[in-house]
């Protein structure tokens, strides 16, 4: 196996915009593109591999004949499918206030689908961009069922600053919205369930609003959720070298790389997905042939891939399937401190 560079697939949103031409200088398609589906093996978008022997196939079709090699220890979700989805989000408008279900809820009310667990890394904001985070203190049940019939829902969520360089944690059952004028990453199940509250009361081209889903969001909404900050990092350096490890949870570990020098790693027990956020440079291993990077690209490097280094000056989204206990042993080596490392693990 050798590392998988892929296509996009782009979605129009009445959201979106047209600034991930701008940050990743992507040739986008006409329209509102408000999602850059990275790296997705979903019924509602695939990505194509764009390199190599498997050039125009999805991982799907890989995953076919070579599940192994590709996840190593880690499963396919319910659906044989690959267990994760990378996006880059342009948020021209708010995004309709949602939440997402956990496994449980969407095994046994939505056919097969996965819970939504994800993770948001913030790649550009305009000054005094927000975000909606979670629910004010004290809101029970009754309290935002009551003021959904009253239209005044608005008066209930929990809005915080944000800037690029912020990462935001978001488990099943906490309300949120992506507010204008942000450009975000994120990591996620691989699960497209959203269950909208509330949509500004916009209207499509058409004429129409879009569907709400206020009965099943009152069944998975966690009102016990009082945690509505920003991620609290760890930062570590190594040969000039920056790691920040942003969250390691059951579905995945993600952190930022920034490289100045010469990067090494391997993939062990599960794959590695690399987005370059930016600069450019190359990687390789003993392995497979060289592979150019630049600002936008996105990998999955398969588990069955060992060593590879990194060589450039890039800034690099590090996505993989590491366990929070491995991550935490990791980190505990590295001298770092229990208090600190609980910041990261969820």
């Amino acid at each position: 196996m050798y590392p998988l560079k892929f296509e996009p697939c782009y979605q129009e949103k009445v959201w979106g915009g047209r600034r991930l031409a701008e940050v990743f200088d992507k040739k986008l398609p006409p329209g509102l593109i408000g999602e850059s589906w990275e790296v997705a093996d979903h019924p509602h978008g695939q990505s194509k591999i764009k390199n190599g022997r498997f050039a125009g196939l999805t991982i799907s079709q890989v995953l076919n004949n070579h599940s192994k090699e590709v996840l190593g220890r880690e499963k396919t979700t319910a659906r044989g499918e690959f267990p994760l989805l990378v996006k880059f989000l342009d948020a021209r408008q708010k995004l309709s206030v949602q939440v997402h279900p956990g496994d449980d809820y969407a095994a046994s009310q939505e056919e097969g689908e996965s819970g939504k667990t994800e993770m948001w890394y913030i790649l550009e904001a305009e000054p005094g961009a927000e975000l909606i985070y979670g629910l004010k203190k004290g809101t029970n049940r009754n309290d935002f069922h009551r003021a959904v019939k009253e239209k005044r829902v608005l008066d209930l969520l929990n809005r915080i600053k944000v800037q690029k360089g912020d990462a935001i944690f978001l488990p099943p059952g906490k309300v949120h919205a992506i507010c204008e004028g942000i450009v975000l990453a994120e990591i996620q199940q691989n699960s497209d369930l959203t269950y909208r509250i509330y949509d500004w009361d916009r209207t499509t081209e058409a004429g129409s609003r879009r569907e709400l889903h206020i009965e099943s969001a009152l069944e998975v909404i966690d009102f016990s959720s009082s945690d509505n900050s920003p991620l609290k990092t760890v930062c570590l350096e190594k040969e000039n070298n920056q790691r920040e490890v942003l969250v390691s949870c059951r579905y995945f570990t993600v952190e930022v790389l920034s490289i100045t020098q010469g990067y090494q790693s391997k993939t062990r027990k599960g794959y590695h997905i690399l987005n370059i956020l930016e600069g450019e440079g190359s990687l390789w291993g003993g392995n497979f042939a060289g592979v150019d990077l630049k600002c936008g690209d996105s990998l999955l490097l398969p588990a069955s891939l060992g060593n590879y280094q990194v060589a450039g000056k890039l800034k690099i989204l590090k996505s993989s399937p590491q366990n929070p206990a491995s991550l935490k042993k990791e980190l505990m080596r590295a001298g770092i401190s229990p208090a600190r490392i609980n910041k990261v693990i969820r």
